[in-house]
This record gives structure tokens, sequence and C-alpha cells, in this order.
């Protein structure tokens, strides 16, 4: 396989950040650009987090005007990059962020099952430590509610359409992780049962409804190994999975993005006759789409 290198392709260091690990490992597998949809299943723990009551910190800081829209801005770089940070240092990635919530990944790969949930529970208890202790910007204390579960991921890239990709990430474990936040309460790392079962020899909990369990410690830490390193891609392979808007910042050489508050409709749509990881999931989808 081609060896890309990140000295020929400065470009590849800005758009990296905007590409999820798991898109850059399989393009440094199979170089070249995306033309079709592709997926793949791999067991990982999956950490959900999730702002507790950001919609009326939201709304305080709209009442100030254009500053409030600046100060927000801050607030959610704040939680971003202490989040980012806390993940990649015990040993995970950050598959997406949607508004005030955040969805991480440990993929099963030289660890073993038990290490990667460890290492994601370390990770969730660490991100309530750092943001009970540390103000964001302004003096606003956040407060974050977290589910953790385990299983088999389904990591499809999907789309194509003017040809702009996106990674789509289901399965039974994000399903878990999303249950198991329902549960928590502001402060609280909440697991599903099948990370529970991994955990549990390892930690203390109670139980806090459907077969969820309230994470109270961690009774050992297991040592946490940083993902190896990930060959660099062209430019080219990774704008596809870039928005526009960005890659149009990006282009003018504007890296700082200007903060404001708009007034929009949004439109939520979930598939629920698509099961990620079935056989024919991603011809189901697709056809869907």
């Amino acid at each position: 396989m081609e060896t890309w290198s990140r000295a020929l392709h400065p470009e590849s260091l800005l758009l990296d950040a905007f590409v999820p690990a798991i898109v850059r490992r399989r393009l440094a597998r199979c170089p070249s650009s995306p033309v079709q949809p592709v997926d793949e299943c791999f067991e990982a723990a999956l950490l959900m987090t999730d702002l507790s009551g950001f919609t009326p910190l939201a709304e305080s800081f709209a009442s100030r005007g254009p500053r409030g829209a600046e100060d927000l801005s801050d607030v959610l770089n704040f939680f971003c990059g202490h989040l980012v940070d806390l993940t990649e240092a015990h040993g995970g990635e950050v598959v997406k962020f949607a508004g005030d919530a955040a969805l991480a990944l440990w993929p099963v790969g030289d660890k073993s099952a038990v290490e990667a949930t460890q290492a994601a529970a370390q990770c969730g208890a660490a991100a309530q430590r750092i943001f009970e202790e540390l103000a964001a910007p302004g003096g606003v204390h956040l407060r974050l509610r977290t589910g953790l579960g385990f299983g088999k991921v389904w990591a499809a890239t999907v789309g194509g359409v003017a040809g702009r990709w996106e990674l789509l990430v289901s399965g039974e474990p994000l399903r878990e992780a999303v249950r198991a936040m329902s549960f928590a309460a502001p402060g609280d790392v909440a697991v599903g049962a099948s990370a529970w079962a991994r955990l549990a020899p390892h930690a203390h909990g109670r139980g806090i409804g459907f077969s969820c369990m309230r994470l109270d410690a961690l009774i050992e830490q297991v040592p946490i190994s940083t993902p190896a390193a990930i060959d660099a891609c062209p430019g080219e392979w990774l704008r596809p999975y870039v928005p526009r808007s960005v890659q149009a910042r990006l282009d003018a050489g504007q890296s700082h993005w200007l903060a404001e508050f708009r007034r929009m409709t949004s439109l939520f749509i979930k598939l629920d006759t698509v099961e990620g990881g079935a056989p024919d999931a991603l011809d189901s989808f697709s056809a869907r789409s």
C-alpha cells in the first residue's frame, strides 16, 4: 500500500480534524477517493455525552445579543476541546459532535473488550470530574449526562450525492448508550447492561432502571494506550467528508468561526426500518437514501 506523507499533503493537516478516525483509517487501508457506500462491523465501547441544561443556557446567552453568541461559542469550545483531549488521552476517538452532545468510541483491536470498556468508563468519569472542577469562560459550570454501551458497531459511509459522504454509526451499543444516558442524572455516568457485564468486576455501581447501572467508582484503572498513528491522506480524499461551509472557510484562510444566533426550523428524521449490521443493511439504506 502506498504511504502518504503529511509533508507532501499539508492540506490534510487542516482537514484531518473534521474527518473521524474511522474514515481516515479506511482511506489509509484503501487509498482512493470514495466512489460507493462501504461499511464495516467491529466491537467497541461507545460513550455518549450530553450537556445538561444547555437549552436554557443558550436562551440566556441569546438575550445578550451578538455578544451572547460569542460567549456561548466560547463555552462550546471549552466543552468540545476538553472532551476531545480527554477522549484521546484515554485511547478513544470522537466520532461526532451533534449540538451539545458528543459520541466517542473505543474499538476492540489490540485491547480486549474489558479494557476498551474500562478505558471508556475512565474517560467518562474523568470528564465528570474536569467539568465539575473547572468553570467555562464567563464562570459557567457545565454538568454532563453520560451513557456507556458496548457491542458490535456498524459504521457505514453513505451518501455520495453531489460528491458528499457522511459517516453513519449504528448498532446495539449506540442504542444502549443512549438508553443509559436517558436514565442518567447530571453528573452521572450511566452504564448499559452489555457494558456493565464487562465493567462489573472492576467497578462499583447501583441500578437506575432498565438494567442500567450508575457508575459510582472504578476499583482499578486500566493502562491507557494511545491509538496508532494514521497515515495522512491527500486533501481531495478528505474533502468529501467535510461540510462545504467548512471547506469554504478553510479555503479562505479563516480557521476561526464567527458566532451568531439564527432563527431556523429543524427537521429530524429517524429511519426505524434500517437495522445496522444486518447483511443487507448497506443496500437497504442506500436504496432508501
